[in-house]
């Protein structure tokens, strides 16, 4: 039964993962580019001493942004009842000024498969 029960977890993680790599393959061929913002990626490499950066380091700036909103909008898309506790954690922690979210879709997958759900009674 706990073989089972974690090969369904697994398929499951990986079929949304597949999902949501799709839907980013989607919005490459369609030329959206969901968080690609120049000015915040100048606003990162600024922090970093770069005040005049080259194309090649603004485009990899801009890649990381679009990487870690692909990577939070994977948790958000969650179930809520089985990974809603890690949310809220995270964003209880952004408030602390912490920085908990998964910067890859990786990341979020391994965060996801190796999350411990714990069952809310509602009585």
């Amino acid at each position: 039964m706990l073989l089972s029960s974690k090969y369904f977890l697994i398929c499951y993680i990986q079929d949304f993962r597949d999902q949501d790599l799709a839907m980013k393959k989607v919005c490459n061929v369609l030329d959206l580019h969901i968080g690609r913002c120049e000015s915040d990626a100048r606003e990162l490499l600024k922090k970093k001493n770069v005040t005049n950066p080259t194309n090649a380091q603004l485009n990899k700036a801009m890649d990381i942004f679009e990487e870690e909103t692909h990577a939070i909008i994977f948790m958000y898309k969650s179930d809520r009842q089985k990974y809603g506790n890690i949310l809220d954690q995270m964003e209880n922690d952004i408030l602390q000024k912490k920085d908990p979210f998964p910067k890859t879709i990786s990341e979020a997958s391994k965060l996801r498969a190796g999350w411990k759900h714990k069952a809310v009674n509602n009585k």
